[in-house]
């Protein structure tokens, strides 16, 4: 058996390799070179047809939520600092991306809470791009009377129904052309 069984992923890194485990959680990384594969890690190394690996935390921001793995499985290796360098690199870009991708959770979901409580305002809000005057947010009030899908749409032209040049008392103006 390896270390996917029944479709699940098996390897307790704590439990089968102790002594790579150990060094992810105090320098982030390790080498495993062929010939000095630790004792206690052998036989799941063996297991698995590892002959070498390089493996990398991580991180979430905050703490290793994970490890990246580079696995020898044909010839036997010994790392070289450069091509450490080069993974260590690629595992950065892991992070950096998972890191993106919980902000980008985070700031859908405040954006989607903002959004509940403009959608339950009783009054027209609208928010328009200042250079275009496209609608590029509309709440439920403003879609109900003037339609589902304003967003993308010249402002002015989805309350007045036609192609006026402004507003009299458009707020994206410069206050001395209102009025």
């Amino acid at each position: 058996p390896s270390m996917r069984e029944n479709g699940h992923f098996t390897l307790s890194y704590s439990r089968n390799i102790p002594e790579v485990y150990a060094a992810l959680e105090q320098h982030g990384m390790m080498a495993v070179d062929s010939d000095a594969i630790p004792p206690e890690s052998q036989r799941e190394f063996h297991r698995e047809g590892v002959i070498a690996a390089a493996t990398f935390a991580v991180n979430d921001g905050e703490r290793a939520c994970g490890f990246l793995c580079f696995d020898e499985c044909v010839t036997p290796r010994a790392w070289r600092e450069n091509n450490m360098a080069s993974l260590e690199s690629v595992a950065k870009l892991v992070s950096t991306a998972i890191i993106r991708q919980r902000n980008s959770d985070s700031v859908k979901s405040y954006q989607q809470a903002m959004e509940t409580v403009l959608d339950n305002i009783p009054t027209y809000i609208y928010v328009t791009d200042p250079n275009t005057n496209h609608i590029v947010y509309a709440n439920k009030e403003f879609r109900r009377d003037f339609g589902e899908s304003p967003e993308g749409r010249i402002c002015y032209e989805v309350i007045y129904g036609e192609p006026i040049e402004h507003c009299k008392a458009c707020m994206a103006l410069p206050v001395e052309d209102q009025y």
